[in-house]
């Protein structure tokens, strides 16, 4: 169980330089699942719906054994959530094989993704992630953005140079158009239906790519559009 605290708006301003804030915006209540390994970095989690607020989630929390790559815990969540994690610390989140409802992720600190494909696949509401989200334990953008049709959110600065496959990463999402011409994809592998479907996207931004021998035909990224 973790610890409890009890934050109050006075309490949140007094110790703004102890903690840093991880906001989550659901259509419906939903869950997160969070790499084990970084539950410690957790102070508390509070969730808000019309009708309850403040209500602490950790004693719901429970293992999460469905990913062959690392095992997570699974919190549920509310219409609002916010997880509050100790200062300077990270903690590694997933919505794979969860049917929930993210709109927005938004953070004042450092957050991540868990290693693994599939992170926000069907995520149809997610509009927003934070710019300061930490990619550097990745391998995999595989089915990430995978059916997110309202997202959009400027992504051109992420440093992708060590990630291998970006498989069906795009598939779908229809509103996606950011300039990704920046994007280093030296160790880029896998690109097979990137963006399939992704109606909106400018593929006249990933002419300067370099890919593989192996994984040089433009062409099948947009299969389906």
């Amino acid at each position: 169980m973790l610890p409890q605290y009890c934050i109050s708006p006075l309490s949140n301003y007094i110790l703004s330089y102890a903690y840093n804030v991880v906001s989550l915006t659901f259509e419906e209540p939903g869950c997160i699942r969070i790499d084990n390994s970084d539950v410690k970095n957790i102070i508390n989690i509070q969730t808000q719906t019309q009708t309850q607020t403040n209500k602490d989630t950790s004693h719901q929390a429970f293992k999460c054994h469905n990913t062959p790559l690392m095992e997570s815990i699974i919190y549920p969540c509310d219409i609002t959530t916010n997880i509050y994690i100790k200062y300077d610390t990270c903690i590694k989140i997933s919505f794979k094989s969860l049917a929930t409802t993210i709109k927005n992720i938004s953070s004042d600190g450092y957050i991540g993704l868990i290693n693994e494909g599939y992170n926000v696949y069907k995520q149809c509401s997610l509009e927003t992630i934070p710019k300061n989200i930490i990619l550097e334990n990745l391998t995999t953008f595989k089915h990430m953005f995978d059916m997110a049709i309202n997202f959009n959110s400027d992504i051109s600065h992420w440093d992708v140079s060590h990630i291998q496959t970006m498989e069906y990463m795009f598939s779908d999402a229809i509103t996606f158009n950011q300039n990704l011409s920046r994007w280093n994809t030296k160790n880029l592998q896998n690109t097979k239906c990137m963006f399939r479907n992704a109606k909106r996207f400018n593929m006249l931004n990933i002419n300067n790519w370099i890919l593989p021998k192996q994984n040089s035909k433009k062409f099948e990224m947009f299969l389906g559009i």
